[in-house]
């Protein structure tokens, strides 16, 4: 189960654009200074991640609150490690700020550097890392 968030979306900034952007600004000659918030333009909504991990085999249902909750007390026993971060991941709020990177991403465009935009193939290879290096249980057979 996981609560339905249509309102949610996430942003995945991929550790290597960011350092590559940030050294990139700092060693290009006509770089312009001053604050730049290196952060993925792309953002992908929280239901729709929900559809990628059905996708690859997960059984997930979207739900209300209170049907999440009671659904987090029935796996909690058989894969705590899966329902303390799904409940982590639930109850963390809206950043409740907009971040308008848009001058970021001009000036990262001007010297090359560009966030590519997070797709299911993507989504499939961090939840195989993620399933082989333990941190999430397999799909079911």
């Amino acid at each position: 189960a996981a609560p339905s968030r249509p309102s949610e979306s996430f942003a995945f900034s991929h550790v290597d654009t960011v350092a590559a952007g940030i050294a990139a600004m700092v060693t290009h000659a006509h770089a312009a200074p001053g604050v730049y918030h290196v952060e993925s333009p792309y953002t992908v909504p929280h239901d729709e991640l929900v559809a990628w991990l059905v996708s690859l085999g997960h059984p997930v249902d979207l739900t209300d609150d209170h049907a999440f909750g009671a659904a987090l007390s029935r796996v909690e026993r058989r894969h705590p490690t899966a329902a303390r971060l799904a409940s982590a991941w639930s109850g963390l709020g809206s950043r409740n700020v907009v971040v308008d990177s848009s001058h970021t991403t001009s000036a990262l465009d001007r010297v090359g550097v560009r966030f590519a935009p997070p797709t299911r193939e993507w989504w499939a290879a961090a939840m195989a890392w993620a399933t082989e290096v333990g941190f999430l249980p397999a799909p079911p057979q």
